[in-house]
Parts: structure tokens; sequence; C-alpha cells
């Protein structure tokens, strides 16, 4: 049997208070489409439950961590 997981990188818009001074005035980038997606975690929790599976949803916005990441460094991205 295949086993699946479904995952929803970009669920929120959150900031952990440590980071909110960061954030302060931006609010209106956190709440746009550069900040999170909006509905995609609606849209993940529906996969999960329709086909039985785990969700992994990220916490914090996009704009703190992109989760989708490779933590592996190219040739061309050489430190």
């Amino acid at each position: 049997m295949t086993a699946f997981l479904f995952s929803c990188e970009n669920a929120t818009c959150a900031v952990p208070e440590a980071y909110r001074e960061i954030f302060r005035g931006s609010e209106d980038v956190l709440t746009s489409k550069e900040g999170w997606e909006p509905g995609s975690l609606n849209l993940a929790q529906g996969f999960s439950m329709r086909f039985r599976t785990p969700l992994v949803h990220g916490d914090v916005t996009r704009l703190l961590i992109e989760d989708r990441k490779s933590t592996r460094l190219n040739s061309s991205h050489r430190c």
C-alpha cells in the first residue's frame, strides 16, 4: 500500500512574538499573497479528510521561514 502525506507550507501569515518587531508596519505585506496563501489550509484540510491522510502545515509566515526551500546548495549558490 502506498502512503500519502499532504503538506501546506504557506498556511498562515502568523509571526511569532519574538519576531513581531521586524514586521511592524508591514502588516499589509504579511496579509497579502506575499505572506501566505489564503485558503490553502482549508483546501489541504479537505483533501486530508477526504483521503484520510495526515496533514502537515506551516505555522509561521513564509516571509520568516520558507518551508519549501531545499537545505542543499546547488552549484550556482555556493558560498
